[in-house]
């Protein structure tokens, strides 16, 4: 049983434990953020074994922690089955609703850039834009979309909706909203936003010469335009943040969940190859170019 541990060996009042669910690079970045606000938190990995985790837990609780901090959906859920008198931090978590983390107890920060920010974005990245595709499920996705359909206009866009319940409904969607709309908008879906999805989509818009506007950097990488993507550092300062307020008395009831920070991320060749310009300002402000 191996349980790697950063920073000091013991919690005193007013620290925090820190339970990562992974040591993916993503994961690494944001305990690096949160580790420049709290420099004595200390920092658990959670093992994949039952017997292990349980032991994970002993140890956190026997440090009796004013605070502890999740990162990722699997450290979030057991820490708030497990240490339930504790106030409890997230991030790292997209759909928070799914894990049911909500309560008196609990806050975090969403892994999820706030719609308006990307529809500003848009529209000042590539004016030309005023009928958005937007392909979804409506069991994953309707509210995301509703707070879409009410703020498109204030950016001067009309969306074009399909629905899909299937990835194999998806293409079809494609090929009928395709020609009428001057760009895809993909959102973090769990039915659409697939690794088959996405490269469906990417041919299409690429062959159709129209932009795939999409919420990760990775997908970015992948050849899709743009993104205002996570910035995974800036959560982990903000839960950081989120996290001192607690120790230092406020109630997490009392601090609603935070959206993410967001990050431009752009691909050049991609722009290029679509003919589309991009603004030197628009790359001087941007955290991420490919």
């Amino acid at each position: 049983m191996v349980v790697l541990l950063l920073a000091r060996l013991t919690l005193g009042a007013g620290e925090v434990a820190v339970l990562t669910s992974s040591k993916l690079e993503a994961y690494q970045k944001v305990v690096t953020g949160l580790l420049e606000i709290l420099p004595s938190a200390q920092v658990f990995y959670l093992p994949e074994s039952d017997v292990d985790q349980a032991a994970v837990i002993e140890q956190i609780r026997g440090r009796a922690p004013s605070a502890v901090l999740a990162v990722g959906a699997p450290a979030a859920a057991l820490l708030k089955d497990r240490l339930r008198n504790v106030p409890l931090i997230y991030c790292m978590v997209s759909d928070p609703k799914r894990y049911n983390l909500a309560g008196e107890n609990i806050t975090g920060v969403m892994l999820k850039v706030r719609t308006e920010d990307q529809l500003e974005t848009y529209k000042k990245t590539f004016p030309f834009i005023t009928r958005l595709g937007l392909i979804y499920d409506p069991s994953e996705s309707a509210d995301t979309v509703a707070e879409a359909r009410r703020l498109a206009k204030k950016y001067g866009f009309l969306l074009v909706e399909r629905s899909v319940y299937r990835p194999e409904d998806i293409a079809t969607a494609v090929k009928n909203i395709l020609w009428e709309v001057d760009a895809i908008w993909l959102i973090p879906d769990r039915t659409v936003a697939t690794k088959e999805s996405f490269q469906y989509l990417l041919e299409a818009t690429i062959d159709r010469k129209i932009p795939l506007l999409v919420f990760s950097e990775g997908f970015v990488k992948s050849g899709a335009i743009l993104a205002l993507a996570p910035d995974y550092l800036g959560i982990g300062r903000q839960v950081g943040q989120l996290t001192q307020k607690v120790i230092q008395g406020h109630s997490p009831a009392a601090l609603p969940p935070l959206y993410a920070q967001g990050s431009l991320v752009i691909n050049m060749h991609t722009a290029e190859t679509l003919k589309i310009p991009i603004s030197p300002e628009t790359r001087k402000i941007a955290g991420r170019i490919y």
